[in-house]
């Protein structure tokens, strides 16, 4: 606990370092506790927590609204902690060590719930698939590792690097794992077999980030030659070099929207770079130690907020980093300022020949159409983003309890899964919505059905997506479904047929055909929201978020929300 006294020098300096940010930052809050410098930060998928991995041997969570810590974990015997992850379901930590080890904690206890062992050096980078089934690690000893995210167990070995692999990532469709070695390379790997798919070859010295931007088109790679690349993931070409750090890259990062990239150099300054001109929109001053690598960098999964590891100004050098800066950004100042805080900045940007046929010069009509749309979603993203906190904050200042949801769905169709796992139970939970999913809570380690089915029968709503397949799997055509399909139904069933309360805890919609062909027959006249119209996403699912906590659209602490939700197209 900070005395009075340290808590007033922490105030000076946190006054002092927001007197030199660019427009559009600001200093939110510092986190103090760690005894060195911390290597990596890491916010759970609803944004609630943050985790931190330090020299000093410890991970620490903290409380991301208060900034209180939450618990400290140790159990990797006092060796530095270089990468944290969590799994997405939130409930489960990853991390790796300089002992060799990558450990699973349960987040909301702090207690170990493996230690995986197979490394024989330093583990300097982990990724979790976004279906929780993959963990990926790379090591000082050359090898990338992928395992089996319940059982620890050792699926594949990546070899090829020449060299220490020092980063390592997962696209967003859990396809792709890619890795950046001192070797000079990055590499592309099948997240399933293990294959070498492809050797980038472009920088000039050792890759110490890789990172996969939102929607998986686009890998950024930060190199100890002092820039960033980035490449296009599906034709394996080199679209652009960012120039403007001074000093090697430590890490790179997307926001979740896709519309800025974060940089962080030992030149002590962090850049942040608009995703569609490429140009520096600002420089945030954040003072390091010279000779060591501080990949300390994360975007929060649905607040304008930035996580670095961070120092007091004037602190010695070999003290420095061992505090946490959580930065509030204000997109729309520093994208509509960007060409002049670029000119500031002195940023230099490289475009490929390709890029500058269909890109930024020569735009063909669809390439036009392309980036216009996705700018709209974009725009549309960020307003609902914004909604959704405001719901949450408000109930979390009526001290009303979050429900648990479980969401029925049908496997067989991909487009549908992939929907399901990344916009329905993704923005759920950025509203603070407790969600359960099979494929995220019945594949976590020591899960098992009797338990799985116990969660479904506690959930206080159960929203059931609608497809034809999902009709034959509530009536029970599909013999592959088993015996936790069968429970599943049994429970829905139930509530259909019980009070009218719980007849309201069940939720249809409709994400595909029509509701007769799509929902069993008692639901027919009861569709709570019809998702099959991609251009109404937002607002159906405000609406849908809006019912789970059973809040009226019409009150007063939500009532201009919606509105805001409505794009032109819509009004």
């Amino acid at each position: 606990m900070a005395t009075k006294k340290q808590e007033e020098q922490l105030l000076r300096a946190d006054e002092e370092l927001r007197e030199k940010l660019p427009p559009g930052v600001k200093l939110l809050r510092t986190l103090e506790g760690h005894k060195g410098a911390v290597f990596s930060v890491a916010f759970d998928p609803a944004g609630r927590s943050l985790a931190s991995g330090s020299a000093d041997g410890r991970i620490k969570l903290w409380e991301v609204s208060s900034g209180n810590l939450l618990r400290t974990l140790e159990g990797h015997k006092n060796n530095a902690v270089y990468c944290v992850a969590f799994y997405p379901e939130g409930h489960t930590l990853a991390s790796g060590s300089d002992d060799e080890t990558v450990k699973l904690w349960e987040a909301t206890s702090g207690r170990l719930l493996r230690t995986i062992e197979g490394h024989k050096q330093w583990v300097l980078g982990v990724a979790v698939d976004p279906k929780g089934h993959r963990l990926a690690s790379g090591s000082v000893d050359r090898t990338g590792k992928l395992w089996d995210a319940t059982s620890g167990r050792l699926l594949c070995t990546l070899e090829g690097h020449q060299a220490a692999i020092i980063s390592v990532a997962i696209d967003p469709e859990g396809r792709m794992v890619a890795t950046g070695g001192h070797d000079l390379t990055v590499k592309l790997w099948d997240a399933t077999s293990g294959n070498l798919l492809h050797t980038l070859k472009g920088h000039q010295n050792g890759i110490y980030s890789v990172a996969f931007d939102p929607v998986g088109r686009t890998l950024a790679s930060g190199s100890y030659d002092q820039t960033v690349k980035l490449w296009d993931v599906s034709n394996r070409m080199l679209l652009r070099t960012l120039e403007g750090h001074t000093g090697f890259v430590d890490i790179v990062a997307f926001s979740p929207d896709g519309r800025l990239l974060a940089s962080r150099s030992n030149d002590g300054t962090i850049r942040l770079w608009s995703c569609q001109t490429w140009e520096t929109v600002a420089v945030i001053p954040e003072p390091t130690i010279s000779d060591w690598r501080i990949p300390t960098l994360a975007f929060h999964p649905t607040l304008p907020l930035l996580a670095t590891a961070g120092s007091e100004p004037d602190t010695p050098e070999r003290e420095r980093c061992r505090l946490i800066h959580l930065w509030e950004l204000d997109f729309d100042v520093l994208l509509g300022k960007r060409a002049g805080v670029a000119a500031a900045a002195r940023a230099v940007h490289h475009t490929t020949g390709k890029i500058v046929l269909v890109g930024d010069h020569s735009v063909g009509k669809s390439a036009l159409g392309y980036r216009q749309s996705q700018r709209r979603a974009a725009e549309q993203r960020t307003r609902f983003e914004q909604a959704v906190f405001r719901v949450r904050a408000y109930m979390a200042e009526q001290n009303i309890q979050p429900p648990e949801c479980f969401i029925s769905y049908a496997w067989g169709v991909p487009e549908h899964e992939r929907w399901v796992e990344k916009r329905l139970a993704t923005d759920l939970q950025k509203a603070g919505i407790d969600v359960v999913l099979d494929r995220w809570h019945n594949a976590q380690i020591g899960a098992s059905v009797a338990r799985f089915v116990e969660r479904i029968e506690k959930s206080d709503r159960i929203v059931m997506v609608g497809t034809p397949l999902y009709r034959r799997k509530y009536e029970n055509k599909e013999t592959s479904t088993g015996y936790v399909v069968a429970a599943e139904v049994d429970v829905i069933a139930n509530r259909l047929l019980g009070t009218e309360t719980q007849k309201a805890s069940v939720l249809p919609l409709l994400l595909d055909g029509e509701k007769t062909a799509s929902l069993p027959p008692l639901l027919h006249g009861r569709v709570y929201a019809d998702f099959r119209d991609e251009v109404a996403y937002f607002t159906t699912a405000f609406d849908l978020i809006l019912s789970l906590y059973q809040l009226p659209p019409n009150h007063p602490a939500v009532a201009d929300l919606r509105e805001s939700l409505r794009g032109p197209e819509m009004r």
